[in-house]
């Protein structure tokens, strides 16, 4: 039985290391996604399911479960009552959870790995606190969603443990076909709903996992990616491809109708390809690409004539003049700091993520839910208070200056996306919301795995170096 493990291990891992494996492979993954969220969610849920189950029994590194891992919940294109999860989520959960742990005990825990580990879990403490004083309705599932950092800090652990070495390309690939099947499934969400063209940027609507405007976040996330991808690239049809993917989302983002959104996606897009440009391994295909890309552009633009213009116009007016608004986000703001500032204890430890319930709306239809500030400081200030900002802070300094061991071109095109995304996240919903969650957990990961695997070479180099006979009259070196 070793040896047959052994054998499909060594074949796969041949695999993985042809040129054009992780678009492949990513892709499958992301085809299967878009295609069960439109038809069969359940069957998506259970393929992806089975697929982690293989890489788990069969493989040695939890890399290749990235895509599985980032992609398992967009499968869902349902919404449920919160008094009832259906059980065939709970089981698949479950079947999820128990691979993982078998993984981990597989593997092993190492706690030098796991440099974002201190402060996910001061958030996860901080969160939990406030259950001790604050008035639960049991009978809703969002008595669960106290522990919900817990989770995620479980998630974490797991995978940054279970990832052996060489993670970030795949991580990079998976984060870029995100982009691709979130603005997929908005596309076929506006298709169905099939609006009048004046109306297309006034639509709202689910997509089961999340709002249309939370896809806006996801491919915001995703688009950094992209470019890092492109950055690395020294083929003109390898840029192509990852600069395909940077349209198709960027066209998912229009019609998410999301002014946060347009903001962030395209502020970014334009930063980004200037940056890209410096950082670029070819910098002569890269800048030839880009000037026969935006003329192909401008010329389908110039084609379409006086409907492009309207439809730049309506976008402009959208963002900067008709809803230029705080859209009810400063009244929120000034609740969370009023329950904050009820006493010294909810001022320590918060009033609790689920402080306030009232009706929202969801996939489901309008039912009880928890209320979210729009804002990763005030969600943070009403989970946790004091206590929780400062493990915010201590995360984000973390996760930043975590990146400064990967390599360049992620330190600053990742760097860079991270910085729009959490300025996003300053007006909007993002921390503590399960699609975000989960794949920044997988993406601390892998950079936490990549600073290990760096700091493992640097030691062995260094015994190397010192078992290695010196020439007569050298000194050597100290450990300082």
């Amino acid at each position: 039985m070793t040896k047959l493990l052994n054998n499909i291990r060594f074949k796969f891992e041949y695999l993985a290391h042809k040129k054009f494996f992780n678009e492949i492979y990513v892709a499958i993954f992301a085809a299967i996604t878009v295609i069960c969220w439109k038809f069969n969610s359940m069957l998506g849920l259970e393929i992806f399911l089975g697929a982690l189950f293989l890489v788990v029994v069969f493989l040695d590194d939890l890399k290749y479960a990235i895509p599985i891992l980032i992609f398992f919940l967009f499968n869902i294109n349902f919404g449920f009552a919160n008094n009832e999860v259906p059980k065939i989520i709970i089981y698949l959960v479950a079947d999820v959870v128990l691979c993982l742990v078998y993984f981990t005990i597989k593997s092993g825990i190492h706690l030098k790995k796991m440099k974002s580990f201190i402060p996910l879990l001061g958030l996860s403490i901080s969160q939990i606190i406030p259950i001790f004083w604050t008035a639960i309705t049991v009978e809703y599932a969002l008595y669960y969603i106290y522990f919900a950092n817990l989770l995620y800090l479980v998630y974490y652990v797991v995978i940054v443990n279970g990832i052996k070495k060489g993670s970030l390309d795949i991580l990079a690939t998976t984060m870029s076909y995100l982009g691709v099947l979130v603005a997929c499934q908005c596309i076929i969400k506006v298709y169905e709903i099939k609006p009048p063209i004046e109306e297309l940027l006034n639509m709202w609507y689910y997509l089961g996992w999340g709002l249309c405007n939370e896809a806006g976040i996801m491919i915001c996330l995703s688009i950094p990616f992209s470019f890092y991808l492109i950055s690395k690239a020294s083929q003109a049809r390898i840029m192509f491809l990852h600069n395909l993917k940077i349209v198709i989302s960027i066209a998912g983002i229009i019609l998410t109708t999301s002014r946060g959104s347009y903001l962030c996606g395209f502020s970014e897009t334009i930063v980004l390809y200037i940056v890209t440009f410096i950082l670029s391994k070819e910098k002569f295909k890269y800048f030839n690409f880009i000037v026969y890309f935006f003329s192909i552009l401008l010329i389908t633009i110039a084609i379409f004539g006086n409907d492009s213009i309207k439809f730049y116009n309506d976008i402009i007016e959208k963002v900067f003049v008709r809803d230029l608004d705080d859209n009810g986000r400063v009244v929120l703001w000034k609740r969370a700091y009023e329950l904050f500032n009820q006493s010294p204890k909810t001022i320590a430890f918060g009033p609790g993520i689920v402080a306030e319930i009232t009706d929202v709306g969801s996939a489901y239809g309008n039912q009880p839910g928890w209320v979210a500030y729009h804002s990763t400081f005030f969600e943070t200030m009403a989970m946790g208070g004091i206590i929780g900002l400062f493990f915010l802070g201590w995360h984000f300094a973390s996760h930043y200056s975590n990146m400064i061991f990967t390599n360049k071109r992620f330190m600053v095109i990742i760097g860079i996306g991270s910085l729009f995304i959490d300025a996003y996240g300053m007006i909007d919903n993002s921390y503590y919301m399960y699609y975000y969650m989960l794949p920044l957990c997988v993406i601390l990961a892998c950079i936490d795995s990549k600073i290990y695997d760096r700091t493992q070479i640097d030691w062995q180099s260094l015994k190397t170096e010192k078992k290695s006979p010196l020439p007569k009259g050298a000194r050597g070196f100290e450990i300082i």
